[in-house]
């Protein structure tokens, strides 16, 4: 099941958190220790992170949604 059915909104505290560790996001999120994304690169600072989704942002009023 994708996690926007579950009402994931993809705020920035949010954004981090998945870019670190998608699939311990997902899992935690979902409350389903079976869950798993298609994302495989993690993000190793969430600094990083937290600039990826600041570029995404500033990307147009869609972007990073």
């Amino acid at each position: 099941m994708k996690a926007g059915q579950f009402g994931l909104v993809r705020d920035a505290d949010r954004f981090v958190s998945h870019t670190l560790d998608p699939v311990r996001f997902l899992r935690t999120f979902q409350d389903d220790g079976q869950a798993r994304g298609k994302m495989t690169f993690k993000v190793q600072k969430s600094d990083d992170a937290a600039n990826l989704h600041a570029l995404s942002r500033s990307l147009g009023p869609a972007a990073g949604q």
